[in-house]
């Protein structure tokens, strides 16, 4: 998003490198996820990018714009290459944009939220919904155990994710 917003001048260059820097994590990602890395190798390879990073972050920047996003990236540098780290550990927020699309469509489109109550109830609505199928669980079967409760029930939502 970054480097769609800053379209000329000094942002763009920082951007630049920026990309460069992490199109070549996510290739050394690949070279570990394929056994093509030992891990005195990937430690050698993270602490290059580390170096990389520390250089880029380094200088303070004159133009505003460019201090802003250098100032962002200060704060998250340790979450930049965490997909290094931790196998498993996806390198972009994809998964979690795709799990709050249908969410943010209908509070968008319909929803009901044309009151604060209304969004709350889309809210816990949309939670309940999401956490069930994250669950491999039935929405609909949990919120019928809810409506027939005679009083407030906290569901267990127990069964482990797919």
């Amino acid at each position: 998003e970054m480097c769609e917003v800053a379209a000329c001048g000094a942002p763009t260059r920082l951007l630049a490198r920026l990309k460069s820097l992490l199109h070549d994590a996510l290739a050394v990602r690949g070279r570990r996820d394929h056994g093509c890395l030992s891990a005195a190798e990937l430690d050698s390879e993270r602490a290059l990018l580390a170096a990389r990073t520390d250089r880029l972050l380094a200088p303070t920047p004159r133009d505003p714009a460019t201090r802003r996003i250098v100032g962002h990236l200060r704060v998250e540098r340790q979450a930049l290459v965490t997909f290094l780290e931790r196998p498993g550990v996806q390198a972009t927020n994809w998964r979690a944009e795709q799990a709050i699309r249908p969410a943010v469509v209908i509070r968008k489109v319909w929803g009901g939220h044309r009151t604060w109550a209304g969004a709350r109830v889309g809210q816990r609505l949309m939670t309940l919904i999401g956490t069930c199928r994250q669950r491999g669980l039935d929405p609909l079967a949990e919120m019928v155990v809810l409506q027939r409760s005679p009083g407030p029930l906290v569901l267990s939502l127990s069964a482990a994710p797919p």
